[in-house]
């Protein structure tokens, strides 16, 4: 549902209905996995151990492998060596970080069934893991993907750390789960405090690991991506609408700079919204849960209980990994985003999984006997539940409202503002007609609450186009207040300012922004060619402020 409603609000309809499919093909995937009988779970992972082997081979023999950098010397100097070595085909692989992270979801399969197969004394099924295990790991070291490979460390390390908790609870005869319990909350407790003091916080921590840095970038996109789920709480921006939504709103450029957010559940939260990231959440803890239950809780085992071990291990890398990347969702692997839950159900059916989930039952014959206790009971709990529900409804009435409409009116100014996108070119005016319906549900908004970020910014935004730059300062101001570590918000104030004259208040808010000076100094002849000189001329300026305060050393003012 929240998929389709990605459709009708992303401003490319086009690559919304492409995604929308490949949503429902994976939901489809879901099915037909989940329905499968106790039997067939080895030969679904057979089918997983080629896939993975494909994935590899697909990533190793890309054309674009030459031109991915790596981030060490040595993985570079290994890189060089299998292309002077390999067969040069003309097929294409996902980036890089996409096909680590779809390998490191897709690897415990291989590594599950070789050993399966090494105790059967199965040769040549032993000796096709071993390939398709091997060619994964050399996909994943020439991918250089640190947020796989860290994903992949906890996984196995937790696996570990189970298998001690196992030992050491028969020498103290404590349970095995309190033990696990205790050493991750200690493990965990120990990183938080280190993310916590470590000089420069955790984005300094998260440059220290091996690797180029980029954890800078990375909570940059994150905060982006934060703000503009903020725009869209109920519909979200719309499937495949990332690229324009980051540019046109956040970097405030008519340039694709980023296709997604390089996080899972943020990307699915921005094109789905709020409601369908609670349905993600839910089927993946959901599933987690059923094979957590029926593998540690549940007495007895079966022949399929390794393979609910293999899906719970693939299950955590993509939590972990959708934590740091997307891998999942918005490209080539979005048919597998519900593989994984899929193989859960199979494994936890009670007709055909790992043990029997007991599953509690309504009673209707108890719910609708005429017993005065009983019926008090149930009215009790349902008033409870519809007062939970409608009493922040009621007391917020008016701030949900003016959200609603300011979604609404951000979704409408995306599609006309982004129909060409990315176009490479600045607004001119051409839309300031088909902007105005949008701008009267704005300031229906603002009606309700003059204090609505989404609101301001959007007609602050329109003001400019309509060249009324007082107007425009007032509404970007009161989204700054609202919202100033807002990226969007400070560059557009700041273009504001400098178009009004006010240069003091706008090198104060361009000075961080590093594109600044150079788009001034395109400005001086873009607006030349809008014939308005008396705007060139405050760009002009503007960049000569701008390259004496970044020639200036940083702390004399």
């Amino acid at each position: 549902m929240t998929a389709a409603g990605g459709v009708w609000a992303t401003y490319n309809r086009e690559a919304g209905w492409a995604k929308f499919w490949l949503i429902l093909a994976s939901i489809f995937l879901y099915y037909a996995l989940a329905r499968q009988p106790r039997e067939n779970l080895w030969l679904v992972t057979s089918l997983l151990s080629l896939l993975v082997a494909y994935r590899a081979l697909n990533f190793l023999l890309s054309p674009d492998l030459p031109r991915q950098s790596a981030d060490f010397e040595i993985i570079t100097k290994i890189k060089r060596g299998w292309l002077d070595l390999r067969p040069a085909l003309t097929i294409h692989a996902p980036l890089p970080n996409i096909s680590a992270g779809i390998l490191a979801m897709l690897i415990p399969f291989p590594l599950a069934l070789g050993v399966r197969a090494w105790r059967e004394r199965n040769t040549s099924i032993t000796l096709l893991t071993m390939v398709a295990g091997g060619l994964a790991l050399f996909s994943l070291l020439l991918s250089s993907s640190r947020g796989a490979w860290l994903a992949l460390a906890v996984t196995g390390g937790i696996g570990l750390l189970w298998r001690l908790s196992q030992f050491a609870a028969k020498r103290v005869g404590k349970s095995p789960y309190l033990i696990l319990g205790l050493c991750l909350f200690v493990v965990a407790g120990q990183l938080f405090w280190l993310s916590l003091t470590y000089p420069g916080g955790p984005m300094e921590l998260a440059n220290r690991l091996p690797g180029v840095p980029s954890g800078g970038s990375r909570l940059e996109l994150v905060h982006a991506a934060l703000n503009l789920i903020i725009d869209f709480p109920f519909t979200g921006g719309g499937l495949g609408a990332f690229a324009g939504l980051y540019s046109q709103y956040v970097m405030v450029i008519p340039h694709f700079l980023f296709s997604y957010s390089h996080n899972f559940y943020l990307d699915v939260a921005l094109e789905q919204g709020l409601l369908g990231l609670l349905a993600l959440v839910v089927v993946i803890l959901g599933s987690a849960w059923l094979l957590v239950k029926s593998i540690y809780l549940s007495p007895g085992t079966n022949n399929s209980h390794s393979i609910g071990t293999v899906v719970l291990a693939s299950l955590l890398v993509v939590i972990l990994h959708g934590l740091v990347d997307d891998a999942l969702y918005g490209n080539q692997a979005t048919p597998q985003l519900f593989l994984l839950p899929g193989m859960a159900i199979a494994a936890t059916r009670p007709d055909g999984g790992l043990n029997r989930v007991h599953v509690p039952r309504l009673d209707l014959s108890k719910v609708l006997t005429p017993g005065l206790e009983n019926r008090t009971r149930w009215i009790g709990a349902a008033l409870v539940f519809v007062t939970a529900l409608i009493a922040p409804l009621i007391i917020l009435r008016e701030p949900i409202t003016a959200a609603w409409l300011a979604n609404l009116g951000a979704v409408e100014m995306a599609r006309i503002e982004l129909a060409d996108f990315p176009s490479g070119r600045w607004d001119d005016g051409h839309n300031v007609n088909a902007l105005a319906p949008t701008a009267t549900v704005l300031k229906r908004a603002l009606q309700l609450n003059p204090q609505n970020r989404t609101a301001n910014h959007r007609l602050g935004m329109i003001a400019m186009v309509q060249r009324d730059f007082n107007t425009a300062t007032f509404h970007l101001q009161q989204a700054y207040i609202a919202d100033p570590d807002h990226r969007g918000v400070t560059k557009a104030l700041g273009y504001c300012y400098t178009w009004a004259g006010k240069l003091n208040e706008a090198v104060r808010l361009l000075a961080n922004i590093p594109e600044a000076e150079r788009e001034m100094e395109v400005y001086v002849w873009w607006w030349r060619t809008q014939e308005r000189g008396d705007l060139a001329d405050q760009a002009a300026q503007m960049a000569a402020l701008l390259e004496l305060t970044h020639a200036r050393p940083k702390g004399n003012n």
